[in-house]
């Protein structure tokens, strides 16, 4: 009977931990690209929440304008972020164009961040 010695065990662990690392990288690699039409389904299966969302996020934005009717939402965009796990959150981005303190209209870009409940978590400019 043959044996193995500890030298030639040390290299089939280091060739079969190559093996190992490539193939996780592969895995994350590839799931990060499946993603994209992920968002899309996401999106279309949630539109209900991403349309309240939306309306969320324009009438508090309205509602801190100083001439709220000024407010004019000129682009809006929604994303969802992450699969369907505890990590998955909604992004919202709004330009919109107001008047400000001063009287002078005013082209801005917000975001806001929504749990995947669709609760505010965070809102800030995003030019």
């Amino acid at each position: 009977m043959k044996h193995i010695s500890t030298v030639q065990l040390t290299r089939w662990w280091r060739v079969i931990s190559i093996f190992l690392l490539i193939l996780f990288l592969m895995i994350q690699f590839n799931s990060g690209v499946s993603e994209i039409p992920y968002a899309k389904l996401a999106l279309e299966r949630d539109s209900s929440l991403v349309s309240n969302i939306l309306n969320h996020a324009r009438a508090a934005l309205q509602q801190d304008m100083p001439v709220p009717e000024s407010f004019q939402v000129l682009e809006q965009q929604a994303h969802v972020i992450g699969k369907p796990s505890f990590k998955r959150y909604f992004q919202t981005t709004l330009t919109y164009k107001a008047t400000n303190t001063q009287g002078k209209q005013v082209i801005e870009t917000q975001c806001f961040i929504y749990s995947k409940t669709g609760r505010l978590a965070e809102t800030y400019r995003c030019d």
